[in-house]
Order: C-alpha cells, then structure tokens, then sequence
C-alpha cells in the first residue's frame, strides 16, 4: 500500500512517498534502462504531482534508446502517459488549459513542453501558459530532457510525474481507456497539427489525402481526416500495419511502391528523403504536402527532393506541436472508437519490465503500454 505525506516547508510542499517514487532512467544506448528512486518532491507555486495510470512507448523514445537521436543523460523517457492529480503546490493553484483549477483526483493529460520563464520571448510576453509555451524559444521538455536535482520524475516511464509551473494541462474524461488517451501529447498531437496545416491551405472536405505510414501518428491523422470528410489512402511496407489502418479510416492501403498517384494532400510523418518522395510522387501537381517529423531543420532540407521541386508541390513544415495540438488530438479520442484506438496498443508491461516495452516488435502493435 503506497502512502504520503505533506509538509508545508520554506521551499514548497515537500511530499514524500512511501513506497518510493520509481522511474527509469535512460544512461546512454549501450546501457539498459537503469532504475531509480525519488523518496520526496517538493513542489513550488504552480506545479502538481501526477501519478501515472498508463504510459506509451512512442518512436521518439525509442529512437533515443537506439542512439539515433543525441540525448543528455541520464534521463526519464516518456512523454504519451495519463495520470491523476495526486498533490498540489503551495500558493495560487495550478490551472487547466480552460483556466479551472487543478483539483486533487484530477485525470489529466498535459503538453510535452512547457515555457521556461527564462528566455526573452517568455520574459517579454504577457500570456497565458498555452501561448507561452507555444512561443518559447528552449521550452523544458518531458521525456526528453536531462534529470535534474529537484525535477527528478520528468519523464512518463515512472510511478509519477512532477509538474512544472506554466505545464498546460487538460481534464481527461474518466470512462475514456487509459490506452486511447496516453497518445495524445505526441502521436495525437502531431497528427493534429498536420492536418491543421494542410487545412489551412487546402479544404479537406472531399480531398484525397495520402499519408507516408501507418505508425502511430499516421493512423490517428488518417481517423482525423476521414473525420473532416477526406478520402484517405495510406502507405506502408508492412502488410499487417496497412490492414490495421483500414480500421482507423483510411478508404485505400498500399505498398509505398505501388500506390495510386494525384492525390491533392500529402502528409508525411517519417521525415526521410525516401518517404517524402514516396508521397510527393503520388500528389498531382501542384498540390500540398506536409512534413510533420520531430526535428524541423532537417525537414526543411528533405523536401527540397527531386520529386517536390518537378511537381511544384506547396511545402509546409510542421515546426512545433504546441499544447493546443495536445488539447484538440485529446477532445478527439475522447469521442473516437475506443475499441480501435485501445487496439493499436499491444503488451501492457508493468513498470519493474520497462525495459522490455522498448524491444517489442512495432508491426504487431503501434504501442507498447506500461503501468506501474
């Protein structure tokens, strides 16, 4: 039976938790996930203490765990989870997105980022927390950030999370599987967020749409977009994920080397050379194409491809999710088929195996869960 306690102290609340917060620490890629301990937090104005329900591995995580992507170590992966509001900080309460105040019991949902309070556009800027964090120039960043002395649980892989001051946080209905919600913050988000682009330049109501992959971020974008009344066609090398997107809306599925061409919009989320020019090669000329990767530098160097510049295709890349994105990909799955979203999660492990969730095979389930 986990307990805590809570003391009021010069510096903040200090809640200690007993049994012992857990969380697992990434230390480089040649190294298993190493776990640690967190006896107390103390927490400042603004900020709360969530205890994880279900987190999700996402590509991002695991891309930092196979090297692929420079990390600062040691750090707390994670940053698709649900939680409860399990303790509060002193002073003027912690608010939701809808400016509510943070209650204890709270299920919640909160944006990957947050401001840091820091930089000129946060010291010059008069906002609330979502644009804040939005316009800030070296946000914090859950899951993907170096663990610090006093923000030990920032990342999802944990018992808890400890909740910064300015996070934007969003209400989570109840009765919603934990498996539909957790995706929200990065999959759902970044799905949002490209299609809120290509909507601006291009009605999506009747246009056919092609989506670089069935992954996670390329099924919800597909469900999003049949849902505005776009005709979706998805490619994917692996059989199986093609099948399972027909089941999150997509109208057509096909190998990337096969595919029909003249589609009017096309969204990529992989963010390589061979995957834009997969869907740049099936959009009629002149039409719109969207990179929504996770690092926008690079992205802007891919879609300067053979294939773009022939057709004349329009470019946007997707530079940032913001918390908005986490909050319209929420209302979203809290109204879409539970059945399907909870499917594409496969094993859930419990926390104490957490490195076993990095080694399952993506074509079987888009989503391996841990709970603690």
């Amino acid at each position: 039976m986990s307990t805590q306690t809570v003391t009021r102290t010069p510096a903040g609340v200090r809640v200690g938790l007993r049994p012992p917060a857990e969380a697992y620490a990434f230390i480089g890629a040649d190294h298993p996930l190493q776990p640690i301990a967190v006896l107390d937090v103390t927490l400042q104005e603004g900020e709360a203490l969530a205890a994880i329900e279900l987190a999700t591995v996402c590509e991002c995580d695991l891309r930092t765990t196979s090297s692929s992507r420079a990390a600062t170590v040691p750090q707390i992966l994670g940053h698709e989870q649900v939680g409860r509001i399990v303790a509060l900080g002193p002073g003027d309460p912690a608010l939701t997105a809808d400016g509510r105040v943070l209650a204890l019991g709270d299920r919640v949902v909160w944006a990957r980022e947050v401001a840091c309070g820091r930089c000129d556009e946060c010291r010059t800027r008069s906002a609330g927390a979502v644009e804040q964090t939005a316009a800030c120039r070296r946000p914090h960043r859950y899951g993907r950030e170096r663990a610090t002395r006093g923000w030990e649980l920032s990342g999802g892989i944990a018992t808890h999370v400890h909740l910064l001051a300015g996070t934007v946080v969003f209400r989570a209905r109840d009765w919603v599987p934990a498996a539909v919600l957790a995706p929200a913050a990065c999959a759902g988000a970044a799905a949002t967020a490209a299609l809120d682009s290509a909507a601006r330049q291009q009605p999506l109501e009747g246009a056919r749409v092609v989506i670089s992959d069935a992954g996670m971020r390329g099924v919800t974008a597909a469900a999003m977009a049949a849902a505005r009344g776009a005709v979706v066609t998805v490619l994917d090398a692996d059989p199986v994920r093609r099948q399972r997107a027909l089941r999150f809306g997509a109208s057509a599925v096909f190998a990337p080397d096969v595919s029909p061409k003249g589609h009017d919009v096309a969204l990529d989320f992989v963010g390589t050379t061979e995957a834009v020019d997969a869907v740049a090669a099936r959009t009629r000329h002149g039409g719109l194409i969207v990179v929504a990767g996770d690092d926008a530098a690079p992205q802007r160097r891919l879609v300067q491809t053979a294939s773009v510049i022939s057709r004349e295709l329009r470019v946007h890349v997707v530079e940032k999710v913001e918390p908005v994105h986490v909050g319209q990909a929420l209302a979203f799955l809290e109204r879409a088929d539970a059945a399907v979203f909870a499917e594409a999660v496969g094993e859930t492990v419990p926390l104490r195996e957490a490195p076993r969730a990095f080694t399952a095979a993506p074509h079987l389930r888009l989503r391996t869960a841990i709970r603690p």
